[in-house]
């Protein structure tokens, strides 16, 4: 339960966001092309709990290059059960094997969110 881990007070409260670290898995950097993290908001007249495509917003992404991304001090993006906010977050990592190379499993790419549940200012 994300109550019980610190994410929320409770079931009606939210966090802030306040940045992203993108790790790669060491064994396949040359295999990762980007990475989109996506917001998506929940309708509340809606009878599923799913993600629908439609719904979801680009928040940050990731390419060689990149490693981290910081919101300015002072700034944040809400994430919970609350109005105007985003209810779930989803990772798309794109990669591209241009040789063809066999057995390779990425099981260590990933993308560190950092978070507060201090109000923005």
């Amino acid at each position: 339960d994300l109550v019980d881990l610190g994410l929320y007070e409770n079931a009606e409260s939210s966090t802030h966001v306040i940045g992203f670290e993108f790790l790669l898995d060491e064994n396949n950097v040359k295999y990762v092309h980007h990475m989109v993290v996506y917001g998506h908001f929940s309708n509340a007249n809606s009878n599923t709990s799913s993600c629908q495509m439609w719904t979801r917003t680009p928040i940050t992404a990731w390419a060689p290059g990149d490693d981290t991304n910081y919101f300015p001090d002072g700034s944040g993006l809400q994430v919970g059960n609350v109005g105007n906010s985003f209810n779930a977050i989803t990772i798309q990592y794109h990669f591209n094997n241009v040789n063809g190379d066999k057995n390779n499993i990425d099981n260590g790419t990933e993308v560190k969110i950092y978070y507060t549940n201090e109000k923005s200012t």
